[in-house]
């Protein structure tokens, strides 16, 4: 709610660094903390995209089939992007860029319940 009234700004003066145990102030420090946490939270380690771009992550085929769920049926082949060019007006492009929020995260914000 502080973000929207200060023009899409929020900011977070301390926090507390995880490898040193003790406050930091710096901008930057604090950055590079959240990134490593969300990294930590959305990375699979046991992916290496390099040598696989496609997603063969033995950790979901692990949890679907806990769950008993067939990656094959839920995520079925797609056809390949490459195979077709894709164009786009820049009136399209310009309308589609223009009608982006401007202060929230894509998708449900939770103010529209």
């Amino acid at each position: 709610k502080n973000a929207r009234r200060t023009g899409g700004r929020a900011r977070i003066p301390a926090i507390l660094d995880p490898i040193s145990q003790q406050l930091t102030y710096d901008d930057e420090r604090i950055a590079a903390i959240f990134t490593l946490h969300h990294q930590s939270k959305t990375d699979d380690v046991t992916v290496n995209e390099e040598t696989d771009p496609e997603l063969h992550s033995p950790l979901m085929n692990e949890v679907a089939h806990k769950y008993g769920i067939n990656l094959q049926e839920v995520f079925p082949p797609q056809p390949d992007d490459v195979e077709r060019e894709v164009t786009i007006t820049m009136k399209k492009l310009k309308s589609l860029v223009t009608g982006l929020k401007a202060d929230t995260a894509p998708g449900k914000s939770g103010l529209d319940k």
